[in-house]
């Protein structure tokens, strides 16, 4: 029978977990913090023991459930909808912890509006599908390819 471990911590939405590409890699839980809307994270070593004692936090404003994987050895990529932009829009933010150097990268963020918190999907061929819904109420999807380059936004099913 499993034994159920709080990591504590005020959550909003639903934590994910991501795991890094080799096999002794480490287990990490995200979810947004409640309270300041930041990106929180555990991690413990592969065996899911040893816990981060403490959350570690990424500052962002992010208003929708965390979409996270582990595209490349290098590091484990966050996707999250943001806050509302001076805009108006609520786009795709995006984070990467890189391995070597153990440090988040920046936020960037696609422009365009989304009503919904992000999907991914990881293709044997190395490109990455972002899917969201857009204002539109209709599906849209941003595609990363082998080299590294994003696409623009466009239609499911195009």
């Amino acid at each position: 029978m499993l034994e159920r471990y709080s990591l504590g911590g005020n959550i909003m939405g639903s934590p994910v977990l991501g795991r890094g590409s080799q096999p002794d890699a480490d287990v990490w839980v995200f979810a947004v913090d409640a309270i300041t809307n930041d990106l929180v994270y555990k991690r413990a070593r592969a065996d899911a023991t040893n816990w981060d004692t403490e959350w570690g936090v990424v500052e962002g404003e992010l208003t929708s459930d965390v979409a996270a994987t582990s595209h490349q050895a290098w590091g484990i990529e966050v996707f999250v909808r943001g806050a509302q932009r001076a805009n108006g829009e609520k786009t795709v933010d995006h984070a990467t912890y890189t391995f070597a150097t153990g440090r988040w990268v920046q936020w960037y963020y696609f422009d365009g509006s989304v009503t919904s918190a992000p999907e991914l999907a990881d293709h044997l061929d190395g490109r990455m599908t972002v899917t969201t819904c857009g204002t539109d109420r209709n599906y849209i999807r941003y595609d990363r390819q082998p080299d590294g380059t994003w696409t623009g936004w466009h239609p499911v099913g195009s």
